[in-house]
């Protein structure tokens, strides 16, 4: 029986390190293609609660929102670079908002509403956002918020527009 075991070991193994050079030649072909991508922003919603972990979306059931309400937006930036440090990488994101009337009209500007800011041993490719805006004193009516993501490592932006509504 031992030998039977030692021999579907031996077996094994170079299936392991065939696995194991298939993903890392799979890690290093998705990072080359993140070095040559754009900074941009995907999985853009409105949503009920922020989240916990990337993809941990709550959908907000349409665009509508009550006086006062606050307002939370879940987004997943991706291109981003990174600052190379002793301890391995900062990354992040410095964000700008602006309220537009339903005409495009510029109602509102606040640049650095937000800041993301990380540092990791390895260069993260997973980065979600959840960004709640307070917007008080806005009439009932159409409106647009333009997101714009400022990369730190880089000199790259990215925006992103999404129509709502104020209600009584």
């Amino acid at each position: 029986m031992f030998r039977s075991i030692v021999a579907a070991v031996l077996l094994a193994a170079p299936a392991a390190a065939a696995q194991a050079t298939l993903l890392d030649s799979a890690r290093e072909a998705y990072a080359a293609a993140w070095n040559i991508s754009p900074l941009s922003v995907q999985s853009v919603a409105f949503v009920d609660r922020p989240a916990e972990l990337i993809g941990d979306v709550v959908e907000r059931k349409g665009a509508a929102f009550r006086q006062g309400e606050n307002i939370l937006i879940y987004a997943e930036p991706s291109g981003y670079a990174y600052i190379e440090t002793l301890d391995g990488f900062e990354f992040g994101l410095d964000l700008d908002v602006e309220v537009l009337d339903s005409g495009g009209e510029s109602l509102f500007r606040q640049e650095g509403f937000q800041t993301v800011r990380l540092a990791s041993r390895r260069a993260v490719r997973e980065l979600f956002l959840t960004m709640e805006l307070e917007l008080d004193g806005f009439d009932s009516g159409e409106y647009q918020i333009r997101i714009r993501a400022n990369d730190i490592a880089s000199d790259e932006t990215a925006e992103f527009t999404l129509p709502f509504a104020i209600e009584d």
